[in-house]
This record gives structure tokens, sequence and C-alpha cells, in this order.
């Protein structure tokens, strides 16, 4: 497991993969994403590397908009590479679909040889030899056309066929336009473009055409009749013949156009490999530029974001003519706890943080001006409201539960806690918050704990981020309303340093700017001032 299917609806990773679209059949057929993971470092920076290029030649050489389309137009040729192996004749269209699929190979190919992409799709000049050697074999004329039959190039014999087949078709059309013509002047009756005299029924152009010898009555309804010439023109066996012939030595082309073309499925296979590589790549490329992704680089020991955001919620809030606060944060083993009230972003931030190492991993640019990080054995936490009602747990029970198997995953991950002990009564849901933070503080794991409760600020070796919350300058700005908010708020996340105690008690800011009573407001600060002196 990386990233269990409840994290990933947690941090909002769907909203962002919906946006992961290849366009080849392959592609799609391998849109569901595997991270790189620890040991892989490499092949991810490559990954990110290669991406970065493919955006920047692409863009440079105004090549997107053809690229993207000849992606969009290959066909699936797995079925027809299937029937190649097995030795199996192919029909016209399996035909046309393989030259198509050489046909854009090539162009794309063509493309990026423009550029610095030149290998990605044909390696080396062998394998552009081989590529037009399987053209050609579905190209024999000199015009070079995605289109496909079993040209007269392929066979003398066939051609000298065709021919012949032709003149003897149009002599039969022409003895048919002289009937026609003949009839139309004695019945004052035409044929359609179909070949067809229809007539009102039991009229007098009924009748006249029903005494024509060479008429016969091919249907009938309540209110028509239609009549076509009779068969048996006397060229009519020897068209046959020919055209038995025609497809006698058509089957002797496809039979020797699959002895060509089977020897060179491997090739095909590997052409496909690549051109999946490259389809993905694009498509990442296309849905990081949704979020103006940035390139993450890989850090030894820590976790560092700078104006990180998550996209789902900057577009929600983009559609209220708002904008998403940029948060930085730096996270290392052990644990970082991010402080504030309800209301104030921790669990938003959390989820971003969440979002970026997994989008990372799967190998995508990601949400932030800034990115180094770890690759992690998983990604992992307790987010939302944790209910195990199916298993018959209590809120706190489920989370306990979670907790107690996120403990047990084995390499190094990142852990994502939302209020753990939020669940239970405040006084040990501050006691349990405490000695979780304790506990993962010792930990090999990269834990990140948001929580409203200060007891944690007695644990010795972490990290502490603070809510920015709302500014004196703010609250004296007079009273608002819930819904308001988010415009008063500060979501920055300030470091604090280690031994500071004095955290300032935002949700007793918020309900004085919000206008509770002002009674209320002061014994809350006398039993927040007499809390904190205890402590100390």
């Amino acid at each position: 497991m990386f990233c269990d299917e409840r994290t990933a609806k947690e941090i909002g990773l769907l909203d962002c993969l919906d946006l992961f679209q290849p366009l080849t059949p392959y592609g799609k057929e391998q849109k569901a994403c595997r991270p790189f993971l620890p040991g892989e470092e490499e092949a991810w920076q490559q990954c990110l590397n290669e991406q970065a290029e493919i955006k920047q030649q692409l863009d440079a050489f105004s090549i997107r908009e053809p690229v993207h389309a000849l992606l969009a137009n290959l066909p699936d040729i797995s079925p027809v590479l299937r029937k190649l192996e097995e030795s199996r004749l192919l029909d016209l269209t399996e035909w046309y679909q393989l030259k198509t699929f050489l046909y854009n190979t090539q162009k794309l190919h063509s493309l990026l040889k423009q550029t610095t992409l030149s290998r990605m799709i044909l390696k080396n000049k062998a394998m552009e030899k081989q590529c037009e050697k399987a053209f050609l074999l579905l190209n024999p004329a000199k015009t070079r056309t995605s289109s496909f039959w079993f040209d007269d190039a392929y066979d003398d014999r066939l051609k000298e066929a065709r021919k012949t087949l032709r003149k003897l078709q149009a002599t039969v059309k022409r003895d048919q336009e002289q009937k026609a013509a003949g009839i139309a002047e004695k019945t004052g009756q035409t044929c359609n473009r179909f070949g067809e005299w229809v007539v009102p029924r039991d009229t007098e152009g009924d009748r006249l055409l029903k005494e024509e010898e060479e008429l016969m009555l091919v249907r009938q309804t309540a209110h028509e009749s239609v009549y076509r010439l009779k068969n048996g023109h006397p060229l009519s066996r020897e068209i046959a013949g020919w055209e038995e012939k025609i497809a006698r030595i058509e089957q002797e082309i496809n039979r020797w156009l699959v002895q060509e073309m089977a020897p060179l499925v491997p090739d095909f296979r590997q052409w496909l490999v690549h051109i999946t590589r490259f389809d993905l790549q694009w498509a990442r490329i296309r849905a990081a530029e949704h979020w103006q992704g940035v390139r993450p680089r890989w850090s030894k020991n820590q976790f560092r974001v700078k104006s990180a955001f998550h996209p789902a919620l900057e577009q929600t809030l983009n559609e209220r003519g708002r904008s998403m606060t940029r948060v930085d944060c730096s996270i290392r083993r052990g644990v970082t706890v991010i402080i504030g009230p309800n209301m104030g972003g921790k669990t938003v931030a959390l989820k971003t943080f969440g979002l970026i190492a997994v989008l990372a991993q799967y190998g995508f640019f990601v949400p932030a001006a800034g990115c180094e990080m770890p690759l992690f054995s998983w990604v992992a936490g307790l987010l939302g409201d944790g209910q195990g009602i199916r298993q018959g747990l209590s809120r706190f029970g489920a989370e306990m539960v979670r907790f107690r198997e996120l403990l047990k995953l084995p390499g190094t991950g990142l852990m994502l806690l939302d209020e753990t002990g939020g669940g239970t009564n405040p006084v040990e849901g501050g006691a349990l918050a405490r000695a979780v933070t304790s506990f993962l503080a010792k930990e090999r794991h990269y834990s990140v704990h948001v929580t409203h409760y200060q007891e944690v600020l007695d644990v010795k070796g972490i990290r502490l981020y603070q809510v920015a919350g709302i500014s004196g300058q703010m609250a004296e700005a007079g009273a608002f309303y819930p819904d308001t908010l988010e415009e008063r708020m500060d979501y920055r996340l300030i470091p604090v340093k280690e031994g500071r105690k004095n955290i300032p008690h935002e949700a007793i800011r918020i309900a004085e700017v919000i206008g509770l009573p002002s009674d209320i407001i002061r014994m809350a600060k006398q039993q927040a001032g007499e809390k904190a002196g205890e402590k100390q």
C-alpha cells in the first residue's frame, strides 16, 4: 500500500487525477499510477527531468497541437498484433489500422526530430528503418497515404484482372443505361439513381412497367410498386469469374503480408512501449499545468514545500472571487506540529502536504513554488471524521484502530494526523494528543500532527508551526459573521521557536470578533490565563 483509498479521498487526490488524461489506447490502459518508491530516486528524477524537457521543447517549436492530435488518433492495434503472432489473416479494416498506426508514428517521430526529443519514439536508426519497412509493406505505390487497400502495385496480375473487370462492368453499365433509356421512352417512366422504377401502385405507369420484358417486380407495398432490370446479362458469368480471380489474388497478397509483417511484431511492441511512455508523460504535463506545477526535487532528510496550495480548494475559492493562501513548511523525521484554532486552515494545510507528496511520487509536478522531499514508503493518515459505523466503532475507537495499523506499516512513511484525540473528552484528548506527539517524535516516520491542544507544546524535539490567525488589526475592524471569517483569517504557517509557550488563544479571539457577549469573552480569557499559569 502506498496511498490507501481513504487517504486518497481525504486529500482530494482523485480531483487531481481526473485531470490526468492520456490520449492513446495504450496510455489509457496504463492510467493507474504506479508510485516511485524508496530506492527509485534516480528513475523518479529522470521522469521529472524528461517532463521538463518535453514541455520546453514542444513549446519552443510550437508543436503541442500536432503532437496532441497524432497521439489522439493512434488506433489500438493490440488485437491486430495478436492475430499476426498467430499467423491469422487480417481484414481490410485491420490492415488500415496497422497502416494508420505506422503513418502517425512516423509523423510523430518526424515532428520530434525537430527537437531534442528525437529518440523518444524511434530510438535509433535501426528502429526508423524497421518502421519504414513495415510502412512500405502496406504502401507499395509511390504516394504515401494512411489509407489501405490491396493496391494494384502489389501484383501485375491483380492490376490486369481489375482492368479487365472494369471494362466488363463498363460494358454492362452502358447496356443497362441503353435499356433504361428505351424503357423511359416507351413508358414515360424513368429510373432513380439506384436503378429502380418506383411508381404508384395500380396506375397506368405500373401497368406499362409490368408489361416490360426487361423488368421484374422486386417489391410492392400498399401504395407503390418497385421494378428493376432483370439479372442475367450475357457478361455476368465472366464478371463473376474475374471477381473470383481477384479475390484469390488478394488472399495471396494477404497471406504474403502476414508472413512479412509477423516477424516485425516485436518491433511494434517496442514502439508501443515508447509511445505509451511519451503519452503518459504528456498527460502528466497537461494535468500539472492546471495547477502551475513545479518540479519536486530529491532531498535525503527533509520534506520542504514553499508556497504550497491545494488545487481543488483554490478552484472553489476562485469561483467565489477569492484566492488561497500559500503555505511554507519544512517536515523532517519525527513529528511536525501545526497548532491553531478550529477553522484556522490546519486541516487544509495537512491535506495539501499529503497531496503534494502523493502527486510527486506518482511522477507529477506539484502545486507549489518549490518542493524537495525524500521518497516515502507510504502516505497515510487519520483524516476526516474517522467514523467506523460499519464496524460498530465510535469515531474515537475507529481513529485508534487506524492509528495502530499505521504504526505497523513497513518502511518510512508520511503520516498525517488531524486532531488526534478530538473524538473524546478534552482532558483525555489533550493528554492523548501529547502522548501521540511524544511517541512520534522518536519514530522513523515523517509525521505531521495538526491540533488545537496546547498540551503538545510540552513535547521535546518537535518542529512547531502556528497558524498566523487573526491579527490585532483585523480584530479591530469590528464584528463580523462566520461566513466572512476566511476574509479576516491569515492562514500562513509561522515557525515557532522551541520553548515558546505563549501561543495566542485564537479561538477566543475569533469568538470575540464575531461578537459574543463581553462577559463570555472575559471569563474565557481569565480561565485560559489561569490554565496557562498552571502549566508554567
